[in-house]
């Protein structure tokens, strides 16, 4: 019976090629690489009343798309919504799942039109309240500006507006006007590049 005992990589090339080699081939090195680099991964939590649901599908699709370039950077984005949540009875009622996926996230981005839902405000002031806390998520609040008939819309509505307006402006929050889904992925996307290059050097 032959001797299969083969105790090093020349052994096996040499009996099948016929060779022997005095350096082995690169894939048959010791030293080459033996694990994946994953990328590191930010939670961002997009909220906004029902009003701009599109614009909220627009934003995720277009950063869900762009996180092909985050990758070459090391970054690895994931887009959080109410949506991606069971509808399943829970012990606590399920705007509660939804404010621990806020406390949770890195970054939360509010999106506002004609007014300010009070889930939409309840989610923001669980995000500046674990902001206060633990100096995280970064908060981004965008107001569209797009032209809408005053006339129309409830009373109740603008003054949810004007009152969050007010509560940001006390708080020395900046927020952000724009004016179609185009101009708010360009906005957003110039500062989610500022945020990865500080998480990369972080």
């Amino acid at each position: 019976m032959a001797n299969c005992n083969f105790r090093t990589p020349q052994d096996v090339i040499e009996l099948l090629e016929g060779v022997k080699m005095e350096k082995l081939p690169v894939w048959a090195n010791d030293d080459r690489p033996t694990s994946c680099v994953f990328p590191r991964g930010i939670r961002l939590f997009l909220a906004s009343s029902s009003e701009l649901r599109e614009d909220r599908d627009e934003f995720d699709l277009y950063f869900r798309r762009y996180n092909d370039q985050l990758t070459r950077k090391g970054i690895y984005l994931e887009i959080v919504r109410w949506e991606h949540f069971l509808d399943a009875i829970s012990e606590t009622r399920l705007q509660d799942e939804y404010n621990k996926g806020v406390r949770d996230c890195d970054i939360f981005v509010s999106l506002f039109f004609t007014k300010a839902g009070k889930f939409t405000e309840e989610e923001f002031d669980v995000a500046l309240g674990a902001f206060k806390k633990k100096g995280k998520p970064r908060i981004f609040t965008f107001f569209k500006g797009a032209l809408v008939n005053i006339d129309s819309l409830p009373e109740e509505d603008l003054s949810s507006l004007r009152a969050l307006q007010r509560k940001l402006s006390d708080l020395g929050h900046f927020n952000t006007r724009y004016d179609n889904v185009a101009d708010l992925k360009l906005k957003f996307r110039d500062q989610l590049d500022k945020v990865t290059e500080q998480t990369r050097t972080s």
